[in-house]
């Protein structure tokens, strides 16, 4: 039902009924239909509907809008896997006792894409070489951070519908709280002297990549734009004032950045739906190699030889895929589930980085080496490399 959420007296559930939507003909359509009586021609097809014949559709939509998104601003598709997991996990809750899964919420649901392909230039908060586990909640702007000492921590930076971005943005060794406000076209900072700033640099639809692109030790602030046309362009912007744009990808691709080439400064990284990552160097020149196939999840890994190595997360497989760029692959591993999100992340300090989950679900971490952490709720974003 509509207003109460609870199950409608006609409704099949259990289980398997992984969705909900209104069903007691509270939903309307127009157009022209055969269907017509005295009352006009119309009369019929633009009258109400109910049951599967209202509730299915919507709950089809909400999936076909969701993959058109992700494919939009990430040129990636949903495994059904992912996508039943997603709908089932962030939608609005049916009244107690239905039995059934809850309804479609876009607005959180949308968030998942965000967690999905997110960019993070470091998440070590406080300077000891270790990363962080973090989480940015959304729905009060607050982050949460456990550190690997074992302290937590909470700190209000942001608002909803902000992207966080942490990053060392003054080569102090500690990565900053930063988020990039998509409708604003802003970054807000906040050091941790406590001293806060705000820049504009992007506008709405840009893909935020804090990137080391000069070697200097600090992240500048990037943006990935890919709406103006099929060219991508990353427009960046250093901290001496000066700025650059550079042509590097077409609109389908999912943005990276990583130190490929180990000179010391951020290389800009394309994951393209044929599986292909091109790779154009800071130094000049670029390289091409072919690891993973659409709808992966791309990733780059700081591996234990010091380099950085590429990497995809399969989610109908929960598979990791690793190679060097430009060389040998490594043996395919299982972790995680569909629905999670992959990240790597170096939780002990020795300078290369673990495979890690976080299961939205349950809100814990999952490392190949540190084992299992909770830190996390539903709907949660988690920042953490």
């Amino acid at each position: 039902e509509k207003n109460t959420r609870n199950k409608a007296s006609f409704s099949t559930y259990g289980t398997r009924v992984d969705c909900h939507a209104e069903g007691d003909w509270q939903i309307y359509t127009t157009g022209y239909g055969d269907l017509y009586s005295t009352d006009g021609e119309n009369y019929y097809y633009t009258d109400t509907f109910a049951g599967t014949s209202g509730a299915s559709p919507i709950v089809t939509g909400a999936a076909v809008a969701l993959s058109s998104m992700l494919w939009i601003y990430n040129g990636s598709i949903y495994a059904p896997k992912e996508m039943r997991d997603l709908l089932r996990r962030d939608g609005t809750p049916q009244a107690s006792g239905g039995h059934i899964g809850p309804r479609p919420d876009l607005r959180k649901q949308v968030e998942h894409m965000t967690n999905r392909h997110l960019q993070m230039e470091s998440t070590d908060f406080d300077g000891d070489g270790k990363s962080d586990y973090a989480i940015f909640r959304p729905s009060d702007g607050r982050w949460y951070i456990r550190y690997a000492t074992g302290a937590t921590a909470v700190y209000t930076w942001g608002s909803k519908g902000d992207i966080p971005c942490p990053a060392d943005v003054n080569n102090d060794g500690r990565a900053e709280l930063i988020v990039f406000r998509p409708w604003q076209g802003r970054w807000y900072i906040r050091y941790w002297n406590g001293s806060t700033t705000s820049i504009v640099w992007g506008a709405i639809g840009d893909i935020p990549i804090p990137l080391d692109y000069d070697g200097d030790g600090r992240a500048e602030l990037a943006v990935y734009r890919w709406w103006t046309d099929n060219q991508g362009r990353w427009y960046i912007r250093y901290w001496n004032g000066t700025s650059t744009m550079i042509p590097w990808g077409v609109k389908t691709d999912t943005p990276l950045s990583r130190d490929i080439d180990g000179d010391g400064r951020d290389d800009l990284i394309v994951f393209r739906t044929n599986g292909k990552w091109f790779v154009r160097y800071a130094a000049g020149g670029y390289g091409v190699d072919t690891w993973g196939t659409w709808g992966d999840i791309p990733l780059c890994y700081r591996a234990s030889s010091g380099n950085w190595n590429i990497a995809v997360w399969r989610p109908s497989a929960g598979m990791f895929f690793e190679k060097v760029f430009g060389g040998a692959s490594q043996a395919p591993f299982y972790y995680g589930v569909a629905g999670d999100i992959p990240r790597y992340a170096d939780t002990n300090g020795n300078n290369w980085d673990e495979a890690t989950i976080y299961r939205p679900s349950n809100g814990r971490w999952y490392n190949t080496v540190s084992g299992v952490t909770s830190w996390g709720a539903v709907g949660d974003i988690a920042a953490t490399r």
